[in-house]
């Protein structure tokens, strides 16, 4: 099963993948990720109608790449992710915690792969 998993995930990279730079304090890596999107809403309790709705910025990551240099580590909620943006600006993700989501979660029962929720912060010139 993981074979499929990893051939899967192999397609989708040399498809879709784009260079990210992850930053946790003054160490940065730059890992290939899958960009992916998800779509919240939030219920007003008492009327039970949806009362906003916003996307999410989703990066997909082989959790063996999330690793500073001592071996692969968790994602942190102080981790910035940067990413040229279609105009050429680096764009600065974060991660967002989404009740009942976590800010980041793996993708498989191998935790072979990460799944990270993040909103766009801040976008630069290149």
């Amino acid at each position: 099963m993981q074979r499929v998993i990893d051939g899967g995930m192999a397609v989708a990279k040399a498809m879709a993948a784009v260079s990210l730079t992850i930053r946790r304090g003054e160490v940065s890596i730059s890992v290939n990720a899958i960009p992916g999107e998800s779509q919240w809403e939030s219920e007003d309790v008492e009327s039970g109608d949806v009362d906003s709705q916003w996307r999410t910025r989703d990066w997909i990551i082989a959790a063996a790449d999330y690793d500073f240099g001592e071996g692969p580590v968790e994602p942190a909620t102080s981790d910035r992710y940067e990413v040229i943006g279609p105009t050429g600006s680096v764009e600065t993700w974060r991660q967002i915690t989404q009740d009942p989501e976590q800010p980041w979660r793996y993708t498989d029962r191998y935790r072979q792969h990460l799944r990270i929720h993040t909103v766009r912060t801040t976008e630069r010139a290149a």
